[in-house]
């Protein structure tokens, strides 16, 4: 084995192993608990404490299928990227890339098996509050998000067949690799993931909300909205990896080169751009707030309020400060 193949094994070994430690961290109910302050302060909404171990709870479930997928996905990958050319002058390795994409890719489908179960609130037969108006799927997710995810699966699809005409009219220079190689099935998967996401989320949303106060229906909104957000995901980033691995195509012919010294160039280019496209978008977060969104559609009192809330996470704070000094104490 190679020195980047050794240090490349140990490095998702580290990974790997802290991932599996973050699973069994948040069995614990303390961190369950701060699971769901924390939620609550990013909503700026208060948290009933009979609710607190609940929300928590799914949280941190959804959480935990995340990890996973990623754990797996990661796994998985490793083979496939130690057997992988290591190009020399790129910055950014497509073994790495590969490892990358599959964990990232892992975690989202994770998350997206782990929001498919959900109990409710109350019990199905019991009393409840009725919602005044239908729901839909844009009460969850902001039109940005939507639009977003629908720009980033339409530009392989796009590329491929930019890349189909230039190979049938015979004007590329330089062949360009098949469809089905490697961008052909990647952009399948996201199209796949594009029509999973959307069919499941709805399906989510046309779930019955048995609540018994509307404290439970804001909160039952709240944990749809993480589900059906988390299924975006998927589609995202087969989507951003496979408009790399295309571009990487129909870059072998425009600039005139093989594949191989294409891919060195976009992967310099790429891998730069797909930091950049990464900070935009938590930029474009951290403005528009989407997790708060479904509070802007369907809760717009809670929207407008500007008063922080956190009661709830001053609590467990505060509980976890007095169970430390009361094991400090024990010790002494």
């Amino acid at each position: 084995m190679t020195d980047f193949q050794v240090t490349l094994l140990i490095a998702v070994g580290i990974v790997v192993a802290a991932y599996v430690g973050l699973i069994v961290v948040s069995f614990r109910s303390n961190s369950v608990l701060k699971g769901a302050a924390r939620y609550a302060d990013s909503l700026n909404v208060i948290l009933p404490e009979r609710l607190g171990l609940l929300v928590g709870q799914r949280l941190a479930h959804r959480r935990r299928a995340n990890l996973l997928g990623v754990a797996a996905g990661t796994i998985l990958a490793l083979p496939i990227a130690l057997a992988l050319p290591l190009e020399g002058n790129s910055l950014f390795p497509a073994p790495i890339l590969l490892v990358l994409a599959a964990g990232f890719a892992g975690g989202a489908i994770g998350s997206a098996l782990g929001s498919l179960q959900r109990p409710p609130f109350v019990d199905k037969h019991a009393v409840h509050v009725a919602r005044p108006q239908a729901v839909g799927i844009t009460d969850y997710v902001s039109k940005f998000e939507r639009r977003s995810l629908w720009i980033i699966v339409a530009l392989p699809i796009a590329t491929l067949m930019v890349s189909t005409a230039l190979n049938a009219t015979g004007s590329a220079t330089t062949p360009i690799l098949p469809p089905g190689t490697f961008s052909g099935p990647l952009t399948l998967l996201a199209i796949l993931a594009l029509i999973f996401s959307d069919v499941v989320g709805r399906r989510i949303i046309a779930r019955a909300q048995p609540t018994a106060s509307d404290d439970d229906l804001l909160w039952d909104d709240a944990l749809r909205s993480v589900d059906v957000r988390g299924l975006l995901n998927a589609p995202t980033l087969l989507g951003v990896y496979a408009t790399l691995i295309s571009v990487s195509d129909l870059a072998s012919a425009a600039l005139n080169q093989e594949p191989e010294g294409a891919t060195t160039i976009l992967l310099n280019t790429g891998g730069f751009a797909l930091v950049a496209v990464i900070v935009v978008w938590a930029l474009a977060s951290l403005v528009t707030q989407p997790q708060r969104h479904f509070l802007r559609r369907l809760w717009p009192h809670y929207a407008t309020l500007t008063t922080p809330a956190p009661q709830y996470a001053s609590r467990v704070s505060g509980q976890t400060t007095q169970k430390r000094s009361l094991a400090h104490d024990a010790r002494g």
